[in-house]
Order: structure tokens, then C-alpha cells, then sequence
């Protein structure tokens, strides 16, 4: 018997036992279809900004085109975005 086993109480040893081990089969899977740490209203933004940056690229400079407008567009081809990601 080494020094640590005859330092331990029988009720330390029943603790010991008694802690289930973790493993695999008990953990539950994540849902794919949401990303780890990314919520839908951020993923949201994230959406938008990436369709913004699409169509400023695709007109160029325009200082006629409508701030609002494109904010407007931009944040509905977030929201069909986010309803096809949900058809995945």
C-alpha cells in the first residue's frame, strides 16, 4: 500500500466512486444548423453586412444611391438568408 492509499478514508474512496466518469455517449451533441457562439440576431448583422458589401461592390460610387435604401436590401437579403439556412 502506497502513502496515498493509506491516507484515504473509506468515505473519501466512496466519494471517488460515486462521481460518475464523462463520457462521449453522454454528451449531447451541438445542432448543426447553429453555429457555436454566433446568435441569429448577430447572425443577422453579419448577413447584412456581407450583402451590403456585395451591392456597394456591384454599383460602384454612386452618391445618388440611397443610404437607407441600400440598408433596407441589404438587410432583407440577410433575412432570406437566414430562411434558407433554417431549410438546411
Amino acid at each position: 500500500m502506497d502513502i496515498e492509499q493509506s491516507q484515504q478514508t473509506p468515505q473519501s474512496a466512496q466519494n471517488e466512486a460515486a462521481v460518475p466518469e464523462q463520457s462521449a455517449q453522454t454528451q449531447q451533441p451541438r445542432p448543426s444548423s447553429t453555429p457555436l457562439s454566433i446568435s441569429n440576431p448577430v447572425l443577422r448583422d453579419m448577413f447584412a453586412s456581407s450583402a451590403l458589401n456585395g451591392l456597394l461592390a456591384s454599383i460602384g460610387h454612386d452618391p445618388t444611391a440611397s443610404k437607407s435604401h441600400l440598408a433596407q436590401l441589404a438587410f432583407s437579403y440577410a433575412d432570406e438568408m437566414l430562411k434558407a439556412r433554417g431549410k438546411v
